[in-house]
């Protein structure tokens, strides 16, 4: 995890802060972010032994399947574009979104 933080700032410090701020706060990441959480949590659910989902909610739409996972996920990045969040918002949305996805990364290592 503190890798993980080391590289965001070394990348966030040689980029500029004039990308990060519309990148932080673009609907697109938060799109990503969600497609990245599905992938990562289908590799780890479906090819290593032993993990488990740690979200109740999103266990229990895995529990009936992939397709209502991946419905919800849709859902929320088709929410995400519906919804005229402000940059401040759609930054924190992000970092939510986000979250997960380091979560996952680090355990599958």
């Amino acid at each position: 995890m503190t890798r993980t933080l080391l590289a965001l700032t070394l990348a966030a410090t040689l980029t500029g802060c004039a990308t990060i701020g519309p990148v932080a706060s673009s609907k697109e990441t938060f799109a990503a972010c969600q497609i990245a959480d599905a992938a990562t949590t289908y590799v780890a659910l479906s090819h290593r032994t032993g993990f488990v989902e740690a979200n109740p909610l999103m266990a229990k739409l895995i529990g009936h399947g992939w397709l209502p996972f991946v419905a919800f996920k849709a859902g929320l990045i088709w929410f995400s574009y519906w919804y005229d969040a402000s940059p401040p918002v759609q930054t924190a949305f992000n970092a939510i979104a986000c979250a997960p996805v380091v979560n996952n990364i680090n355990v599958l290592r």
